[in-house]
């Protein structure tokens, strides 16, 4: 029929899964704290992630298993703008 509109019908579970995944794999974009300043928007692509046995490890761009690394917020994983700032919040740089 012609101009008839297709609706979607989201259900909770797939809009729940959609902003996971963009959570996921989407590297983060923070202001800058600028003290009143010109804010800054900075791009954080610096993957936090908790190992197995609880080791937290940061991973950079480049790195050999950045790529295979997925950032999970609900374990406690998240990104970061800089390594000074993961090294900071107690986390190590991959050996790898």
């Amino acid at each position: 029929m012609v101009g008839k509109t297709t609706r979607l019908h989201w259900k909770p579970v797939a809009i729940v899964s959609l902003l996971a995944a963009l959570v996921t794999f989407v590297p983060r974009l923070q202001i800058a704290d600028t003290f009143g300043q010109n804010p800054v928007m900075r791009i954080c692509d610096i993957k936090g992630n908790i190992s197995r046995n609880g080791e937290r490890i940061y991973h950079v761009p480049g790195g050999e298993w950045y790529e295979k690394t997925h950032i999970n917020p609900i374990r406690g994983e998240r990104w970061f703008c800089s390594e000074p700032e993961a090294r900071a919040k107690g986390w190590r740089r991959s050996l790898h």
